[in-house]
């Protein structure tokens, strides 16, 4: 479910157009990371991470892998906390949902 999650989410990830938020990230990820943390209160590890990424290359894919990433993590957090309340079937389900949604893969 993790690897059908991530393919999903690396499919055709070049060939698509910017979202705002995208764009939010670049504008970040040019800033400091002691400016990161002072702009934003809430998320600043996702612009963190994003500004890592940026000192590898300013591609919009190697920008766009820690969406992917964290992507593929919720898949898997989702899978852990369903276990605790319900039963294997249901949390593989729950993680196979959240695998092919297409909102959370775009």
């Amino acid at each position: 479910i993790l690897a059908l999650g991530f393919i999903l989410r690396l499919y055709r990830i070049v060939n698509k157009e910017l979202w705002y938020d995208e764009v939010l990230d670049i504008l970040q990820s040019q800033k400091s990371i002691v400016e990161i943390f002072q702009d934003v209160k809430l998320t600043p590890l996702h612009y963190l991470f994003v500004h890592l990424f940026s000192l590898f290359s300013s591609k919009i894919e190697v920008l766009r892998i820690p969406g992917v990433l964290f992507g593929v993590a919720s898949i898997f957090v989702l899978y852990a906390v369903a276990r605790k309340l319900t039963n294997k079937e249901a949390s593989l389900f729950a993680a196979f949902l959240l695998a092919i949604s297409p909102m959370a893969i775009e």
